[in-house]
C-alpha cells in the first residue's frame, strides 16, 4: 500500500509509477529499514538528519526509475512493432467496427 501512496504524485502528473524490481525488493526494504531506524529523527534545526543514508535511496530510485522508463520504452517499441507487423483485425475497419 505504501508503495501505491508513494507513486501517487508521478501519477497525477502523468508519469509512470515507480517500479522495483522483483530482485532488487530485499535492497530496496534493507535501504528504507536502514534510513527508517539508523536516522535520528529530524528536528526543526536539521530536517535531513542522515544525508548518506537519503542519497542512498536517492540513488536507489534514481535506478529504479532509469529502470521503469526503459521497461515503457521496450513496451512501446513492442507495441510499435505489433501495429506495423500484424495489424489488428478492426483496427481502422469503420464496417467492422459499426457491426460490433
Amino acid at each position: 500500500m505504501a508503495r501505491l501512496l508513494a507513486n501517487i504524485p508521478l501519477l497525477r502528473t502523468g508519469q509512470p509509477p515507480l517500479i522495483i524490481p522483483a530482485e532488487k525488493r530485499i535492497e530496496y526494504l534493507t535501504l528504507c529499514a536502514g534510513y527508517s531506524f539508523e536516522t535520528p529523527l529530524p528536528t526543526s534545526e536539521r530536517l535531513i538528519t542522515s544525508p548518506e543514508k537519503l542519497m542512498q535511496l536517492t540513488e536507489f530510485f534514481k535506478s529504479a526509475w532509469l529502470a521503469t522508463l526503459q521497461i515503457i520504452e521496450e513496451i512501446r517499441e513492442h507495441q510499435e512493432t505489433r501495429k506495423l507487423e500484424v495489424p489488428h483485425p478492426y483496427r481502422n475497419n469503420r464496417a467492422t467496427l459499426n457491426k460490433l
